[in-house]
């Protein structure tokens, strides 16, 4: 069979299998299988990853190529067109984990080192399968993530996140006599322009990335019938820029709160931050950003595109524990994440498998002979 041939069924097979976050066991089951046909050991760990290892010959770089196999619900049905692809995770994200189990396989034919391939869970969910395999395997050199960005795309920057609930309750009273009484869905409403014009501050014209931004994401309302309503629950979401930690958004959400509480002493708030995690940006002389720029022009013939993202990855939440060079790669066009109209271009799947080999091989040669620059 054609190597070509053996992707396109690889990436098929993934996309025939519905693994919406929660329900990953079918594929996970059918990648270990697959991994170990070309040559990986691999095992399912205590969450449901399906995690690899291939060994080059000699000394060599560690590094981690890492997937996810779950997607957003909605079965699409699998079909080739016109040199798509089209099915639920074409983009998001089986064809840049495809990608990465045949090219991590490629490379240690002919390579050094060690390659461990991790096919996780949740990333769509509360991103459980990262968050225990960097907490139970040892840290490599490096760290490649499979997202959607073009074959001659690299991603080396994502923006942080904070969800936040906030609950407002305040004294209730009749409907007929309302100016009696503070009113919680009233009174959530100005608590949230107040929020947001304190945002505002951080908004850096021209550039999203830059800036922080938000979104209010459910509101709910607390009351019974004839009574001035006497709660309410904001929930919303914050995008942190680089240079911006969590910490500081969380205070800065605090000092909101408590000057809304200040001019409304008789409303009872409180918040919760629900998830968090850090902006990551890597620095564009890395080793490793290094090694996919020439890699792009050596099998493309392109200037790679530098890519900085307004969502979170995976890469996120590694870059917490780890300060090794990473970066995210994979072939798929992003703005088809979660559509009904899923698809992938087969001939950018496919150089997105020569560009993961060459990446590898080039990395391996810088590896020891320059001190990498950290992510």
């Amino acid at each position: 069979m054609k190597p070509s041939s053996y992707a396109l069924n690889l990436l098929k097979g993934m996309l025939e299998i519905y693994s919406p976050s929660g329900r990953e066991a079918s594929i996970a089951s059918f990648l270990k299988d697959e991994m170990e046909k070309l040559g990986y050991r691999a095992h399912i760990d205590g969450v449901g990853n399906v995690v690899g290892t291939v060994e080059g010959s000699g000394r060599g770089p560690n590094v981690l190529l890492c997937g996810h196999m779950d997607t957003v619900p909605g079965f699409i049905p699998v079909k080739e067109v016109n040199g798509n692809i089209y099915g639920r995770g074409a983009v998001d994200a089986k064809s840049p984990l495809a990608a990465m189990i045949i090219a991590g396989s490629r490379y240690a034919e002919k390579g050094t080192g060690r390659i461990t391939l991790a096919a996780v869970v949740d990333e769509e969910g509360l991103s459980k399968g990262i968050k225990y395999l960097i907490e139970t395997m040892p840290q490599p050199d490096y760290a490649l993530f499979g997202e959607p960005g073009g074959a001659s795309s690299v991603t080396i920057g994502y923006k942080g996140s904070i969800s936040v609930s906030v609950k407002l309750k305040t004294r209730t009273g009749h409907t007929a006599a309302s100016w009696l009484y503070d009113n919680a869905v009233e009174k959530g409403y100005e608590l949230w322009q107040l929020l947001r014009a304190q945002l505002a501050k951080y908004v850096v014209k021209g550039s999203y990335y830059k800036s922080l931004t938000w979104c209010l994401t459910s509101v709910k309302t607390i009351t019974r019938p004839g009574l001035v309503p006497y709660g309410s629950l904001l929930n919303f979401n914050l995008r942190l820029p680089p240079g911006l930690t969590v910490e500081e958004a969380v205070s800065l959400v605090e000092g909101v709160i408590q000057d809304f509480k200040r001019v409304n002493p008789r409303v009872k708030v409180g918040f919760n931050v629900l998830d968090a995690v850090e902006p990551v940006e890597v620095k564009p002389s890395s080793i490793l950003v290094r090694a996919f720029q020439r890699a792009v022009m050596k099998k493309l013939g392109v200037k790679a595109i530098l890519v900085r993202k307004t969502g979170t990855g995976d890469m996120n939440v590694a870059a917490s524990k780890w300060r090794i060079p990473m970066v995210t790669y994979g072939p798929g066009d992003p703005k088809l994440d979660h559509t009904p109209d899923e698809h992938v271009n087969l001939n950018d799947y496919l150089n997105s498998i020569e560009v993961l080999v060459e990446a590898l091989h080039t990395l391996s040669g810088l590896h020891g002979s320059i001190n990498p620059v950290k992510a």
